[in-house]
């Protein structure tokens, strides 16, 4: 097995091994005097300019008042999501003022009380009437928790609803949502639906000395979407090679999903569900949304089209040292955004030893001193050979001959992968030099 060299983590630098969390307020008011919506009906938060897998949501009512909390349902929706009940029919109907309620299921010991007294504090959410009217009919979660897995970005709409028609509550400063989130590798666009993804494009550079490609693999590792034939996704070389990873497949939603791109693999992309684990061939296809041409798709600042389906062993035998990039953009304004959590760039890279320093093509020494330079791999091996005699392990340092005989010499160097239990990769052609010695 050659040297494989698995690249990525954010341009190589190791992802946070804790997660974030962001906070986004919405301060407008919230009332509720009589038997229906609140003023506004729904109150709207949207988050963007961040990407990754939701771990924990929590939800923060500012500045509430009321003469009959009892009487509010509150629930969240969450972009492309369900919605979790917050608060129905609980803390009793005396009158509260200008108390902070935290909802958070992780840390607080207690549920939002069903009779009260209520105040500022951290509670559970709890819905003690289940079967009255709800803000969000349509619920579909049982809790914050839900959210767990998803993804944060787009717009989260806070429901209050008054299912009587006695008392007033007003949250009048607002609200508050906290999210917590492992960071993806990648966002994917969300403002409008189209664009380029971030960082765009996603980088990483190879500095493995002289070497040359074998094979070229491709993942994308816990891949959100709501609609994945908008995403193209481009491989470019360090030496201007491109092949376009996928275009135009896939359905219309994912939730999670790890792609593989191997020459080896049984075939191309799937034109409906991507869902899971999918190994497969680079592939541009065509969807109803628009043509397949090939020079249709357009990559900002990238190497222009067309961009016709083609093998990863374009770039086979190339020189793998420098900027590899990968180029993804959004065509159509159908998406709500998304993330990709891991980019992997595998690369099987074979020994291209190199000669640096050689005695002259004519000379009258009798003395040859030989460095070199082959592939930078903790499993690296040299071997020289002179002239007619075997090949043996080279001299650290470089390689140095004595009491050459007059008349023409050859000196060979190779690189090796040695691993236990693989096959050994040499070089294809050992790096080789000829000389004369004249006499004097």
């Amino acid at each position: 097995m050659a040297a494989v060299i698995t690249l990525g983590l954010t341009g190589g630098v190791a992802p946070p091994a804790a997660g974030a969390s962001r906070h986004f307020e919405n301060g407008e008011s919230i009332l509720a005097s009589a038997k229906g919506p609140a003023v506004p009906s729904s109150s709207s938060i949207v988050v963007d300019g961040i990407g990754g897998r939701i771990t924990d949501v929590n939800v923060v009512l500012v500045g509430v008042s009321s003469t009959n909390l009892e009487g509010i349902d509150i629930a969240l929706r969450g972009p492309g999501s369900g919605a979790a009940p917050i608060m129905s029919d609980a803390c009793g109907s005396a009158d509260v003022s200008d108390i902070v309620l935290r909802f958070d299921e992780d840390n607080p010991a207690n549920a939002i009380p069903d009779h009260g007294p209520c105040d500022t504090g951290a509670y559970r959410t709890h819905d003690y009437d289940p079967v009255a009217s709800d803000p969000d009919p349509n619920t579909g979660f049982l809790s914050l928790n839900d959210f767990d897995g998803k993804n944060p970005v787009g717009p989260w709409n806070l429901y209050v609803t008054q299912d009587e028609n006695a008392g007033i509550t007003n949250i009048a400063s607002g609200w508050r949502l906290e999210i917590e989130y492992i960071p993806a590798e990648v966002r994917l666009p969300h403002e409008s639906g189209t664009g380029t993804a971030a960082p765009y494009p996603w980088r990483k550079t190879v500095a493995r000395g002289p070497s040359t490609v074998r094979e070229v693999r491709v993942g994308l590792l816990g891949v959100q979407h709501n609609y994945v034939p908008d995403l193209d996704v481009l491989l470019v070389g360090p030496r201007g090679q491109k092949v376009m990873l996928m275009s135009d497949v896939c359905g219309s939603n994912l939730s999670e999903a790890d792609f593989l791109f191997d020459d080896d693999a049984p075939g191309p992309v799937p034109a409906d569900d991507c869902s899971g684990s999918i190994a497969a061939r680079p592939t541009n296809a065509t969807t109803a949304h628009g043509p397949g041409d090939p020079t249709v798709d357009a990559f900002p600042g990238g190497p222009p089209g067309p961009y016709p389906t083609r093998p990863l062993s374009v770039f086979d035998g190339t020189n793998p040292n420098g900027t590899w990039r990968i180029l993804i953009t959004d065509d159509q304004a159908n998406s709500a955004g998304g993330f990709i959590e891991k980019v992997r760039l595998h690369l099987d890279l074979r020994p291209d030893t190199k000669i640096t320093q050689r005695p002259k093509k004519r000379t009258t020494k009798r003395r040859a001193h030989f460095e070199y330079r082959t592939i930078i791999d903790p499993n690296v091996r040299r071997q020289c050979k002179l002239d007619q005699r075997p090949w043996r392990p080279c001299a650290a340092g470089g390689s140095t001959y004595k009491n050459l005989r007059p008349g023409r010499h050859v000196f060979r160097v190779r690189g090796l992968i040695v691993k236990p239990g693989a096959a050994v990769v040499a070089d294809l052609t050992p790096a080789k030099y000829v000389w004369r010695v004249k006499r004097q």
